[in-house]
């Protein structure tokens, strides 16, 4: 998960969730008889990153399986190192099937997701206009389709990633990324 940088406060909020579901499985006798230890690497959000992590991980033979990593991008990088050393992993986000050889997602489709987040907002009658904010691919395309549906307009931002340095409609450069 990313402890540093960019994408710092996922990762915390899923490390606390982590460690919170491994006290509770540990008291009830833990995986197969045996307690459970949490190893957290920090791949920094970055898929070269997320690669060397998973590599380090194969060291230590008493690592039964990984957790992570948790955004498309770095899923699908480390998919190759989890694989290469034969280490069951769960990337929860959503992964093509050859994203994640040796791996399992645990998420909708992207289409899905923003096919739904789309069609929640027109349920509670809030918005006729919706933005779309995400990295995942496929899900502006589900977003769009429920907004026909529905007659309401969409708005697609570029990921904070894409912004940095990126010229944008002004002509001025964006040089930090921009949470919205």
């Amino acid at each position: 998960a990313p402890f540093e940088e960019l994408y710092r406060d996922d990762g915390y909020a899923v490390l606390h969730a982590v460690k919170l579901a491994i006290a509770q499985r540990n008291a009830q006798g833990g995986v197969g008889g045996r307690q459970v230890a949490l190893v957290a690497l920090n791949d920094n959000g970055r898929p070269d990153e997320a690669v060397r992590q998973a590599s380090k991980l194969g060291v230590d033979r008493a690592v039964a399986g990984v957790i992570g990593p948790l955004q498309h991008s770095t899923a699908a990088a480390a998919a190759g190192a989890l694989d290469a050393q034969g280490l069951p992993w769960i990337a929860p986000v959503p992964l093509d099937a050859m994203e994640h050889v040796g791996g399992w997602s645990l998420s909708a489709a992207p289409f899905a997701i923003g096919r739904a987040a789309v069609i929640e907002l027109g349920r509670q009658g809030v918005a006729r206009q919706a933005v779309v904010f995400s990295d995942q691919p496929g899900a502006l395309a589900g977003a769009q389709a429920a907004a026909e549906s529905l007659g309401m307009s969409l708005l697609a931002l570029p990921t904070a990633a894409a912004l940095a340095g990126a010229p944008i409609a002004s002509g001025r450069q964006v040089t930090q990324p921009v949470g919205l």
